[in-house]
């Protein structure tokens, strides 16, 4: 496959780099048997056994090495009868899986790519190899991308993969204005989306973003679910409210939506409404939203007086789209500085026209 993605993972100490003899046993399926004397007992210490995979596939291994590397399978493969043609079955494993794994045990290097990896979670868990499992799971988690993040996600909820789930929220959250057009985000389920939303380095380019993609989770089909819309009011508060737009706050209002459907979200906006509306009684009031700033992006953000008229103005520009977008209109300020704190503009050492 084209742009396949491919990683190979190595032990500290790799058989193939202390000990390549074992590995050419195994591609010349030589079966040596070595006699060692001890209390005078002679045995066959070496003993060539196959493992038989979905479509009578074999791969021919040496039972010594599989229960010196394979630790959960040592016990099982000592009570075999000592015989020249032992045999164990994987009869739920594909021979793409089971083969990079045999591989490993042998050179103790892990060749791991999109086709297998997730067969191979699922065998080094069987097999109770939890360092084989921890190496393909970054490998998943550090190759997600939009084509096989629905494929990634439901894995990682079906293993409950901690590490695998936060790294398709970490995807979402650099990808959220693309990813809440898509049928994956309606099938998010409201905890994984009230997470997102609260997200402090949520990617986004304004909040009025963050609410329109509350509406479309609430409303998958163009109408309002209310199986949903119980989440909506928790959701609407992780809206940073102190960045949008009053004009935007005050058509919600008015027009119809599913806060119109919902007590609890009629009664967040009146409180988000009165907040703003009277700040001299905020005190000893707790803030209705969550009011956090998020991340900056890493845009350039200018002070200057405006193209289309005399007043001061800040703007942010986008290097990679090369447009801008003015945030605020900077009146009676004469003789200010301006800095950068956590995201936030302040004007310093400012007169302020009376």
């Amino acid at each position: 496959m084209a742009g396949q993605q491919t990683q190979t993972f190595e032990d500290e100490l790799a058989l193939i780099r202390c000990l390549p003899e074992i590995n050419n046993f195994r591609n010349k399926r030589t079966l040596t048997d070595l006699s060692i004397e001890v209390c005078n007992q002679r045995d066959s210490f070496m003993l060539f056994f196959d493992l038989q995979l979905q479509g009578n596939v074999l791969l021919h291994v040496h039972k010594v090495i599989i229960a010196a590397r394979i630790v959960s399978l040592r016990n099982s493969l000592s009570g075999m009868p000592r015989k020249s043609n032992a045999l164990i079955k994987w009869p739920t494993i594909s021979p793409e899986v089971a083969k990079p794994l045999i591989e490993y045990v042998y050179t103790g290097q892990l060749k791991v790519d999109e086709t297998h990896a997730a067969g191979l979670v699922l065998l080094s868990k069987q097999l109770s190899l939890p360092h084989v499992e921890v190496w393909v799971v970054s490998f998943l988690a550090a190759g997600i991308n939009a084509g096989n993040i629905v494929n990634n996600w439901n894995f990682a909820r079906t293993l409950q993969n901690d590490q695998l789930l936060n790294a398709c929220v970490e995807h979402i959250k650099e990808t959220f204005e693309t990813t809440i057009t898509s049928d994956f985000f309606l099938q998010l389920p409201a905890d994984s989306v009230l997470s997102i939303l609260r997200a402090d380095d949520l990617k986004v380019a304004n909040e009025e973003r963050v609410f329109e993609a509350i509406c479309l989770w609430v409303s998958p089909r163009g109408e309002v679910d209310k199986t949903r819309v119980v989440h909506a009011a928790e959701m609407m508060k992780e809206v940073r409210w102190n960045r949008v737009n009053p004009d935007f706050r005050y058509k919600l209002l008015e027009n119809e939506g599913f806060w119109n459907a919902n007590v609890e979200c009629l009664r967040l906006l009146g409180r988000i409404s009165g907040w703003f509306e009277g700040p001299s009684l905020r005190t000893g009031r707790q803030c209705p939203f969550n009011d956090n700033p998020r991340s900056a992006f890493g845009d350039i953000c200018l002070v200057g007086t405006s193209a289309t008229s005399d007043q001061s103005v800040l703007i942010q520009y986008d290097v990679d789209t090369s447009t801008s977008e003015q945030l605020e209109i900077l009146s009676n300020r004469s003789r200010a500085a301006f800095v950068a704190i956590e995201g936030e503009f302040q004007a310093v050492s400012c007169l302020t026209a009376l």
